[in-house]
Order: structure tokens, then sequence, then C-alpha cells
């Protein structure tokens, strides 16, 4: 299949991601700039599916990727489905801790959508929790692939 869109959200799919995250990694090693990614993963989002079933899970998701797209700041900022349950941010900022607070407001955001989940143990709403990394490719000794990795590695644990 080579649809760049996620069938489910609409928004772009990992694979797409990862061709536009290939690229923009290049450019900011060339300018020495930065670039961020936050991994966003639905808490708890196999107790919801067994509640609601997938008709619900797909509409929430949905709902989750429309909030998190209508949060993004720059036109450059692009936003994905990853597996499952989880959203790949790319953002072009410049400061990791303003990711941080970009990510808090996208968190925020998606706990504000009000999807009741009778079984989170974290809230009476669907939530999500997030990781951030940042790099300055010119300098960083991984390759964008390497990168990646590591950040899905550690949204999963």
């Amino acid at each position: 299949d080579l649809s760049r869109d996620d069938v489910v959200t609409g928004l772009l799919n990992e694979r797409a991601f990862r061709e536009v995250f290939d690229h923009d990694w290049a450019v900011a090693a060339r300018e020495k700039s930065s670039l961020a990614v936050v991994a966003f993963t639905l808490d708890e989002f196999g107790a919801y599916v067994d509640v609601f079933g997938r008709h619900a899970a797909d509409s929430a998701l949905r709902r989750v990727g429309q909030a998190i797209l209508r949060c993004l700041r720059r036109a450059s900022d692009v936003v994905a489905r990853g597996a499952d349950s989880s959203f790949l941010v790319l953002s072009h900022a410049a400061d990791e801790d303003n990711v941080r607070d970009f990510a808090a407001q996208i968190s925020a955001a998606v706990r504000e959508l009000g999807l009741h989940h009778p079984r989170s143990s974290n809230s009476r709403f669907v939530t999500v929790s997030y990781e951030v990394a940042a790099a300055v490719p010119a300098t960083d000794k991984r390759d964008a692939e390497g990168f990646i990795t590591e950040l899905l590695r550690a949204s999963a644990s």
C-alpha cells in the first residue's frame, strides 16, 4: 500500500512520517538547526477498546488526532499516527523546554476532549503520556533512524 495516510485518522501514517523526518533531519544537519519529536501514547487504550469496541476506539483516535493537529504551531510541524494508539509530532522548535511545554499543552487538549474512559486509573477521561526527544542533527551521533528508534523504544516502556 503506497498510501501516506492512516486509514482511521486521516493523518500521515508512520511510514510517511519517517520519510518527512528523514528529509527534515538532513536539512537540519545541513543548517545546524534542531529538531524535536514527541511520541504520544493513549493511556490504557486497550481497556477503552474492551469497554466501547473498535468503532468507538477509532472515533476516539480520530478525535485525539484532530486535537493534536489543532495544537500545531508552525507550518513545518507534522503529526502522524504511529503504531496502535500512538501519535508522533515533529517540531522544528529550537528549545527542548519549549517542546515539553508544547507536549503538555497537547496532553491537556486531549484530556479536555472529555472522552469518557471508565477503566482508566489516571482520569475519568482519555489521556496521553508522552516522550520528548530533541537533537541537533549536525552534532548528534545518531542518524535519523537511530533517533526515532530510540524515542519509540523509550515511549513503549
